[in-house]
């Protein structure tokens, strides 16, 4: 029992030593109706380590630094119909290291050779002697086929002698058990070693491969986004194309609501006042006579649009300015001349109306002789049938025959802020 032990002990060792590349590639088996030969394919070159084990009957062959490969499978379990061999098994049982099973049918005599070329493990089998039955064997057996010799494959055993019995025997083999605690440490150490050494590379692929699993995932990852950015890009720009065809269009509409609602809107316009006839004598008297009187002069309008126009509030100022004096630049209202209305007065479309009629003391002679102007202006404020505020301001100036050629009446003139309209 020792001797296997030590064995045992030794399979690590002998790991460590061969190389990694090897593999069992298939388990083939053939009898010849006293022997059995089962003969396990490798690979490369390999060593081994045999052991049997009883209940049930069964031998094993574990070798090292290699994996199993039959049929691309890591695992092997065949069932044979045979005298000796019921079931041949093929696993890793240790990281590199495989082991043949052969269960047996009965106890049988094991002996087991290595072929270099090509790399062949063969088992041969015969029924142990025990089990002949008591049966003598036959004078001149039959000849076996030649076999070729084997190589001189000598497996690593310790043989421990007994120790006498005495003292200096039990100290002997105390230093030999400590001398095998040792190796057996050196050789888990080893294993442990080996073991560090698989997984390292088992966890450097498996790191790799997550890696290459991550790059491609963050690539497909920037194509997608690359190609959002190109649609969002896209409808950024139809985005904005129809914006622009929505503002067009909307000042299309506005301008159309525009021209719309100038043409039914309500339009308040006021017109020269025309002075009749007799008055026009009547200041041709006083000018002649160099007198002044008091003028009236009454202020026309008329509704020009299409819809009702409510005056809210008009005033209307008439002032005599010297010739050489311009209007001020806005219009003003707070002379005691100055007359206004307030209220709500409806005026249909094309109705005139009198809206004021401011009265001042005319001096005839300073107008017929072009030292002064007489001026007339003001404004009215009104709404249309929707409610909009508008208004429109006025500007006359009075001209006595100048030139004689233009008769004695009211023009329309002063400033732009006098003449307006909304």
């Amino acid at each position: 029992m020792r001797p296997l032990a030590a064995s045992a002990l030794l399979l690590p060792l002998l790991a460590a030593q061969l190389p990694a590349s090897n593999e069992v590639r298939g388990i083939n088996l053939a009898t010849d109706g006293k022997a059995t030969t089962v003969t396990v394919e490798l690979t490369g070159d390999f060593d081994f380590v045999t052991a049997n084990l009883h209940e049930p009957e069964r031998v094993y062959f574990d070798i090292p630094m290699s994996q199993p490969r039959i049929d691309s499978r890591a695992y092997y379990s065949k069932v044979f119909d045979n005298p000796l061999v019921k079931r041949v098994r093929v696993a890793e049982t240790a990281p590199e290291v495989t082991r043949v099973v052969l269960d047996l049918s009965q106890p049988a005599e094991v002996s087991a050779s290595k072929r270099p070329e090509p790399p062949q493990l063969r088992i041969l089998l015969r029924a142990a002697a025990e089990e002949a039955g008591g049966i003598p064997a036959p004078q001149n057996p039959p000849a076996a086929p030649p076999v070729p010799p084997a190589p001189d494959i000598r497996i690593p055993t310790v043989q421990i002698p007994a120790a006498p019995d005495n003292e200096e025997g039990l100290s002997y083999e105390r230093l030999i058990l400590a001398i095998w605690t040792m190796v057996a440490a050196v050789a888990a150490l080893a294993v442990f070693t080996a073991f560090l050494a698989w997984e390292t590379r088992r966890l450097r692929v498996a790191s790799d491969r997550a890696l290459r699993m991550i790059t491609e995932t963050m690539r497909s990852q920037a194509e997608d986004l690359k190609e959002a950015l190109a649609i969002a890009e896209r409808h950024a720009a139809v985005s904005e194309t129809t914006a622009e065809a929505a503002k067009m269009a909307a000042e299309a509409t506005a301008r159309t609501s525009a021209h719309l609602i100038v043409g039914q809107r309500a339009w308040i316009v006021a017109s020269p006042p025309r002075i009749p006839l007799t008055e026009l004598r009547k200041l041709e008297e006083l000018a002649s006579q160099q007198a002044s009187g008091v003028l009236q002069i009454p202020v026309l309008v008329t509704n020009r649009g299409r819809n009702v126009a409510y005056i809210r509030l008009a005033k209307a100022n008439m002032v005599i300015l010297p010739q050489n004096q311009d209007l001020p630049a806005e219009p003003g209202y707070e002379s005691p001349t100055a007359t206004a209305i307030r209220g709500r007065i409806a005026l249909p479309p094309d109705t005139p109306y009198q809206l004021l009629a401011p009265s001042l003391e005319f001096p005839f002679t300073e107008i017929r002789t072009g030292l002064a102007r007489l001026w007339l202006y003001g404004f009215a404020e009104y709404q249309d049938s929707t409610d909009e505020q508008h208004r429109t301001s006025f500007c006359f100036v009075y001209r006595h025959r100048s030139p004689p050629a233009i008769p004695s009446q009211f023009y329309i003139a002063g400033p732009e802020s006098y003449n307006s309209f909304t």
